[in-house]
């Protein structure tokens, strides 16, 4: 049986993951808190629109250092889960002191963790019809419900931005003249702590044509 010769395509690659690469240098200067505060500005009319259409374009949208107790209103502002489990770099200090023995975690979540609103630098204990377990850090929300007697705010809806109107793809410059695929692929284990890097080794060699008979190699 005659083998036919298969000729494989090439491409260019650049590797720009360096960015993601763990060094060693702890870096201090590096915070969140700007980043939550340019993102609450870009984000903050838009998701008062979005507010508005939910509940009305006469509900009160009000600063956090205006509310009142028991006045319902809308409050917009970036969310913050604190975690007790969570790392952190004073215990992290404190542990290469020895003063305090950190216990290791499978989780850093908790049911003992605490939702707050953080906008103009004030902050609020968040309560009420609103899950903590499903709260993400750094969200920009808006908070419909009224402060209670304890300094707290009593959720009773909220609603997030939403995704961003995206136009339709021109169907045509979309087009290529030649087909191109795509790998999706799992179970490689990647992280875990055994480092058994057999099963990714396995797909590079398969996609790369190092792998499989002339059958296989036909459709890679």
């Amino acid at each position: 049986m005659k083998i036919e010769k298969i000729e494989r395509d090439t491409c260019s690659y650049k590797n720009v993951s360096d960015k993601f690469y763990f060094s060693k240098q702890r870096k201090f200067d590096l915070q969140y808190f700007q980043l939550y505060t340019v993102r609450l500005s870009a984000m903050r009319q838009r998701i008062i629109d979005v507010a508005k259409k939910k509940w009305g374009k006469d509900i009160k949208i009000m600063e956090l250092s205006d509310i009142k107790e028991g006045e319902d209103c809308v409050v917009v502002g970036i969310l913050f889960r604190k975690m007790e489990l969570q790392p952190s770099i004073l215990k992290e200090i404190a542990q290469e002191e020895g003063v305090i023995p950190l216990p290791p975690h499978e989780k850093y979540t908790s049911t003992d963790d605490i939702l707050y609103l953080e906008a103009q630098q004030q902050r609020i204990v968040l309560i009420g019809d609103i899950e903590v377990s499903s709260s993400i850090t750094g969200s920009v929300v808006a908070v419909r419900g009224h402060e209670d007697s304890s300094g707290k705010f009593v959720v009773v809806n909220f609603s997030y931005c939403g995704l961003p109107y995206l136009p339709c793809p021109n169907i045509d410059a979309c087009l290529v003249k030649e087909d191109r695929y795509l790998l999706l692929t799992s179970g490689l284990g990647i992280g875990d702590l055994s480092e058994n890097c057999l099963l990714l080794q396995i797909v590079i060699d398969l996609v790369s044509g190092k792998l499989g008979n002339e059958h296989v190699l036909v459709y890679i």
